[in-house]
């Protein structure tokens, strides 16, 4: 079979198409957060993806996400659209941390949270990634970072709202999981883990927030554009192929701007997070 590689721009992609892919992805992500919504201030937020290993069911996120969800007494999780108050008590939780030896370029931070048992069965309206069940498919071929369409999935901070509720609650965090698209610039590796640059392009865009604070732990999931024998543009299914957990800043002019964001590849969660939590089931 003949393929012909043929160069889209990202702004030419029908709403429609990116429509479709997020809500493949949607039902994966989640939004972690503070559930003391008292106050004026928005409370801590971070970003996870719901994943499955073996017969546990768990948060993918970053290490200085858990440390500081492990403050609190609860932690909120945000499903769905409508308002509600989905907690769980961080004694019920199991915090599993990776580190990475003679790590030089990052600081480790990467981590699992592992759900009990009887939560992870009232998260019923979303889906788990089976990290286990998809290993092979993922890491069997090469992902093809310089031509795939990525997304970064999270809930940008300084757009999170302190509301007045009408209903049962006095207060109300409105706050949205975010999907937004980009390319990768880089992928590099560093021992036994390896890492992803989402590049942020500032041209022509007012749109963009100052920062990326509250998507730390957010799913980066990879596609594959193909074109139809009818002309229209489809894709293959979305894989999830790393975590966001760091953005890059640098200067321009008299401010500061956002140049990227770093996450963990796919290696480092199909292969170290995979065997980390596996292990546990052998102690």
């Amino acid at each position: 079979m003949n393929y012909t590689i043929e160069k889209i721009q990202i702004k030419d992609l029908p709403d429609e198409l990116i429509g479709r892919i997020q809500n493949d992805i949607e039902p994966y992500e989640v939004i972690l957060l503070d559930p003391s919504v008292t106050e004026e201030q928005v409370p801590f937020l971070a970003s996870g993806t719901l994943i499955q290993i073996d017969d546990k069911y768990c948060i993918l996120t970053a290490r200085h996400v858990t440390d500081e969800l492990k403050k609190l007494k609860q932690i909120g999780l945000n499903l769905v659209t409508f308002v509600h108050n989905d907690t769980i008590e961080t004694s019920l939780l199991r915090f599993v941390e990776l580190d990475c030896p003679n790590q030089v370029i990052t600081d480790p931070d990467l981590a699992v949270i592992i759900l009990p048992k009887t939560k992870s069965g009232t998260i019923g309206i979303k889906n788990f990634w089976n990290l286990t069940n998809h290993k092979q498919s993922v890491l069997s071929k090469p992902i093809d970072w310089n031509n795939g369409l990525f997304f970064l999935c999270g809930t940008i901070g300084e757009r999170a709202k302190i509301e007045n509720s009408l209903g049962e609650f006095s207060k109300i965090l409105n706050c949205d999981c975010e999907f937004m698209y980009t390319g990768v610039e880089k992928y590099y590796l560093e021992k036994e883990f390896d890492y992803l640059k989402l590049s942020v392009s500032h041209r022509k865009r007012n749109d963009l927030p100052n920062s990326f604070l509250g998507a730390s732990g957010g799913g980066i999931w990879a596609t594959q554009l193909f074109r139809m024998d009818d002309g229209r543009i489809n894709y293959s299914n979305p894989l999830l192929v790393g975590m966001a957990y760091e953005e890059d800043v640098k200067a321009n002019g008299s401010r500061s701007i956002i140049a990227g964001i770093t996450g963990y590849g796919w290696r480092s969660i199909y292969e170290q997070v995979l065997s980390k939590v596996s292990l546990l089931n052998k102690r």
